[in-house]
């Protein structure tokens, strides 16, 4: 079952929690972990009205990827492993939670949802946020905000949590990691 995270509270001295972080197109962020078909990843987010590009993703090669693109007023691409699909339209200015748990994706409040055939990988590249990272490289950023991000394991065990975050003595605004306890800023 699937039950909505809920952001920190409080985050250490040195950092001050946001609503949510906002790409403009150009700014990705690189969680630094690769991603593996066992994994589950939630992500609350909201397109802006010229979104065109990647909510998330990580591509080694056309086999070993998982990744969502997100067009405003265009169908949505989801990629997993070898298999790609294209679903349903994502609108702007509304806030989706997307699940994508293993080889199933389900989006809210949308009807957007496909099960893949299932299919064990795991990349080597790490996984991007408001971008797909293709071989080293960040492929169409996108535009929109992102509330939070989670990334479980199998056994549900939380990999990953990231929030919003500004890094106070630096004014940089990117994602802070409660599981690593480390900021990490957005790159342009």
């Amino acid at each position: 079952s699937y039950s909505q995270p809920t952001p920190a509270d409080v985050l250490p001295d040195g950092y001050t929690r946001l609503n949510y972080i906002e790409g403009t197109g150009t700014q990705y962020v690189n969680t630094g972990l690769p991603y593996s078909s066992r994994y589950r990843i939630v992500i609350e987010f909201m397109l802006d009205t010229s979104s065109a590009g990647y909510l998330f993703g990580v591509q080694d090669d056309i086999n070993t990827r998982i990744a969502i693109r997100g067009d405003t007023g265009a169908a949505t691409r989801v990629f997993y492993g070898a298999q790609g699909e294209e679903t349903n339209t994502l609108l702007a200015n509304v806030r989706y939670t997307i699940n994508f748990n293993q080889n199933i994706v389900s989006c809210s409040p949308s009807t957007l949802q496909h099960i893949f055939t299932p299919e064990t990988f795991e990349t080597t590249n790490s996984l991007y946020l408001f971008s797909r990272n293709m071989m080293g490289q960040s492929t169409l950023p996108l535009s929109g905000k992102m509330y939070i991000a989670v990334i479980y394991d199998e056994d549900s065990t939380v990999i990953a949590k990231f929030v919003p975050a500004r890094n106070d003595s630096t004014n940089e605004i990117g994602l802070y990691s409660e599981s690593a306890e480390s900021f990490v800023a957005g790159t342009q």
